[in-house]
């Protein structure tokens, strides 16, 4: 997660400002730049996972994204991937 934060905030994404009662946690906001991405962005996942599971059931596509994940955490643990950040 941290390392994602850190691209964000390099490409002009996040800006981080200090939590105002609690000296140890950063608040994390969205700056303009990435507010007028969002609806692109979120557009193209749609549109993605849409052709992805063209023809799926929905219980179909559930059983899928549960497969991809028991597989994906699978491969994190026996260290085959990085975790996911």
């Amino acid at each position: 997660m941290a390392n994602t934060l850190s691209r964000m905030e390099r490409d002009g994404l996040i800006v981080r400002k200090k939590h105002p009662s609690d000296k140890r946690a950063q608040q994390v906001f969205l700056t303009d730049k990435a507010r007028e991405m969002e609806a692109e962005a979120k557009e193209a996942a749609l549109a993605a996972d849409q052709s992805l599971f063209s023809g799926f059931r929905h219980f179909e596509r559930e059983l899928m994204l549960e497969y991809m994940r028991k597989a994906i955490a699978n491969t994190q643990r026996n260290g085959r991937l990085p975790p996911a950040s």
